[in-house]
C-alpha cells in the first residue's frame, strides 16, 4: 500500500493499492495522529478518473485510472488541448501507447495573477506529470526524497 497526498487539496490523501487498483481517499484531519507523516507520491482527480504519480521499488510511476506505467528514459508524457479539453498522451519510444481526456477546474486558476513562481503546472496536474516525465533532473529529486 503507498500513500499519496492530493494535488489540489491539502486534507486530503489516498490508500493506493497499485497491484489491485484500490484508490481510497481519507481525509487527514479525521486520521489524526495515524495519518502518515511522509507520501510515495502524488494525486488528482479529473472528470472520470483520477492520475497518480508516485515512487515504487525506485522506480517513477505514474497512473491513471486502471492504467500504469514506468516513466522512465523511454516514456513521457505530452499534455495538449485547452482548458476545457486536455488531451493526455503516455508516448513510449515515440508511440502513443495510452490516451485520456480531461478538463481543468477552471475555479482553480489566478486569472493574471502577478506572482511570478506560480506556473500553468500548479493548476494541471497532468502537465506537472509531462513536466517531471521530460526532466531527468525533476526525475531524479521526486525519486531522491
Amino acid at each position: 500500500m503507498l500513500w499519496l497526498q492530493s494535488n489540489t487539496k491539502f486534507d486530503e490523501i489516498a490508500e493506493f493499492y497499485p497491484d489491485t487498483m484500490e484508490f481510497t481517499k481519507l481525509s487527514k484531519r479525521k486520521l489524526g495522529s495515524s495519518a502518515p507523516e511522509k507520501f510515495d507520491g502524488f494525486f488528482s482527480d479529473f472528470g472520470t478518473g483520477w492520475l497518480a504519480l508516485y515512487k515504487q521499488d525506485g522506480r517513477l510511476m505514474f497512473a491513471s485510472s486502471r492504467n500504469i506505467f514506468v516513466l522512465d528514459d523511454n516514456t513521457i508524457v505530452n499534455v495538449y488541448g485547452s482548458p476545457n479539453q486536455r488531451r493526455l498522451e503516455v508516448v513510449r519510444d515515440g508511440d502513443v501507447i495510452y490516451s485520456t481526456l480531461y478538463l481543468l477546474d477552471d475555479t482553480a486558476t489566478f486569472h493574471d495573477d502577478p506572482t511570478s513562481f506560480i506556473e500553468d503546472e500548479d493548476f494541471d496536474f497532468g502537465l506537472f506529470v509531462s513536466n517531471i516525465s521530460k526532466s531527468p533532473d525533476r526525475k531524479a529529486i521526486i525519486l531522491s526524497t
